[in-house]
């Protein structure tokens, strides 16, 4: 019974992850509040670049969410299989120290692309506009209206 409820359990995470990634990969965008160039995103940051600049960043921003996404995907999968794992009254510790230590491993694949695509813009834009009150593109929890969500790059861990 309790492997047949995990496997239930890890089909049924990873089918709403998959129904999910467009979202993910989509992300808040520069609606009001919820973005560098929308009201209220970054202080008008966006606004003061010229319209290359704003494209050329627009492409940067497009390619690091391309780049993290199936990161971000295996991160959603190993957090359900921990899940899974830890929800069996006779779950082997050793599964689960293994299953955390890749789930850290990923994430600090995730910094580690975060610091390289600001890194990025900073040479390439000209614009360090990731200072105190940008959470990056698509801004963070409480951005305005419309910035409520996570963004493409997840508010800081992008």
């Amino acid at each position: 019974m309790n492997a047949r409820f995990l496997k239930v359990t890890l089909i049924t995470g990873l089918l709403v992850l998959a129904a999910s990634l467009p979202a993910m990969a989509r992300g808040q965008g520069g609606g009001p509040g919820g973005g560098f160039g929308g009201p209220g995103g970054c202080y008008g940051a966006m606004a003061q670049l010229s319209p290359e600049k704003q494209a050329a960043f627009q492409k940067l921003v497009q390619e690091h969410v391309e780049k993290i996404a199936p990161i971000r995907a295996q991160l959603q999968v190993k957090k359900a299989e921990l899940h899974a794992v830890t929800i069996d009254p006779k779950a082997d510790q050793a599964k689960i120290a293994s299953l955390a230590k890749e789930i850290g491993d990923i994430k600090g694949r995730m910094v580690e692309e975060g610091a390289t695509f600001r890194a990025k813009v900073n040479k390439e834009i000209g614009l360090m506009a990731f200072g105190p009150g940008c959470g990056g593109p698509g801004g963070g929890p409480g951005r305005g209206p419309g910035g409520g969500g996570r963004g493409p790059c997840g508010g800081g861990n992008w």
